[in-house]
């Protein structure tokens, strides 16, 4: 990596200024907010990831670095030139693809990050229905295709199957017999081949009933509940409600079963986002995120109540004392809905006065810019662009999202 000019003259006027370096992140949501959040904290926000193209907030940051972030040895050399420029405060991430490497960088250079420990137990499914056996669903752990031959007998359809480590609904799967099974399975550990995982490994399990939620947590202590809303027939979630509206006794549920979690995991420091579905008072445990929620969540967190999750991540990653961060200041009510592609086409047009226009919206934004080309993933990538609302009451708070993402005016060419 070779610094710019500008990186000098900048050393020269200001000395070593304070900057936090994110590796990886959303595209969309709490990517760019964490760095807006920095900005704001005086910190210069510093990126680094294995493709710059997709992140439309490039201009927002301070400095823009392209190298393979899964070669913890590269990103250590950026970072260590970095140094002779800046005063890292922090290394953090929002995205999945970042956790592992942020954390070591971070630990390495002393600096705040969350138990190595604990974050592989959270990104591992396996892990984590192991630890919690009681509010896990029952599954079975394949190391290969062919670990399927010896259970099949004992498998009972439908059944979900997924990858141990991915997120976002990527490679999730319902599969109603035996050879829809073994078929995904193959497939998976083709997709976590090609991905380069050291040890693939793919779950079988119950189907959890009843209705998605996510609690939003920090320092293991549960912030709130999200209620979701995925797409028909599909694990992609395609919109989001804080507060959910539900009955006192099953949302002090759900916060005790997600600080639980947190607890039997040992990932008590920082951000996480912990996913249930809950039916007839019976919660089953989807996954452990060890970060932010993603889709807008922190977004729809802050509308709705005044909580500042990334500004809290920032300052937690910074040491820097988190304030009033976490203390709502509103009781409202806020609702993020997506957009989606369904068929391969290219992206002609994309206009948003409609939806910033309608009733109660209070953003709408987009991935991907014109001339881009998109093709159905069956995960959260498939979400081309949202828009969220605000409302004193639940139902229109869905309402009002739905209807100003309705009038997002996409023009696609097939």
């Amino acid at each position: 990596m070779k610094l710019s000019r500008e990186d000098e003259i900048m050393k020269q006027k200001n000395g070593y200024a304070a900057a936090v370096v994110f590796i990886e992140g959303t595209l969309m949501g709490s990517g760019e907010r964490v760095v807006t959040a920095s900005r704001r904290l005086g910190l210069e926000p510093i990126l680094i990831a294995s493709n710059l193209a997709p992140y439309e907030y490039q201009g927002t940051c301070t400095k823009c670095i392209e190298c393979d972030t899964k070669n913890y040895a590269h990103v250590s050399d950026i970072v260590n030139q970095l140094t002779g420029y800046f005063h890292i405060k922090g290394i953090g991430t929002t995205s999945d693809f970042g956790l592992e490497v942020a954390q070591i960088e971070a630990k390495n250079r002393g600096l705040p990050a969350p138990d190595g420990v604990a974050l592989a137990a959270c990104r591992s499914k396996a892990e984590t229905r192991r630890l919690l056996p009681e509010i896990s669903p029952g599954n079975y752990v394949l190391n290969s295709p062919e670990d399927i031959d010896p259970i099949k007998h004992l498998l009972s359809f439908p059944l979900i199957v997924k990858p141990d480590s991915l997120n976002g609904a990527t490679g999730v799967a319902s599969c109603a017999s035996i050879e829809e099974c073994k078929n995904h399975v193959g497939n998976l550990f083709e997709l976590l081949k090609h991905l380069g995982t050291q040890r693939p490994t793919v779950l079988l399990e119950s189907i959890i009933p009843g209705r998605e939620y996510s609690v939003e947590c920090f320092d293991g202590v549960a912030i709130g509940v999200t209620q979701v809303q995925m797409k028909i027939d599909s694990f992609v979630e395609i919109g989001h409600l804080f507060p959910a509206p539900l009955r006192g006794e099953d949302e002090s549920m759900l916060r005790g079963y997600a600080e639980q979690a947190l607890l039997a995991t040992g990932l008590t420091w920082g951000a996480a986002h912990v996913q249930f579905r809950l039916e007839d008072g019976q919660a089953g445990l989807i996954e452990i995120n060890p970060r932010l929620g993603g889709g807008h969540v922190p977004s729809i967190v802050e509308h709705a109540s005044g909580v500042r999750l990334e500004e809290a991540y920032v300052r937690k990653i910074c040491r820097l004392p988190l304030g009033d961060c976490l203390e709502p200041t509103k009781h409202d009510f806020s609702a993020v809905h997506f957009r989606t592609v369904n068929e391969q086409a290219v992206l002609r047009r994309i206009s948003l006065d409609r939806a910033l226009k309608s009733e109660g919206c209070v953003y709408a934004g987009h991935r991907g810019g014109v001339n881009t080309t998109w093709s159905p993933r069956g995960s959260n990538h498939d979400r081309v662009a949202c828009a969220i609302a605000i409302s004193t009451e639940a139902a229109e708070a869905e309402r009002r999202a739905y209807a100003a993402a309705s009038v997002i005016d996409l023009e696609w060419e097939r």
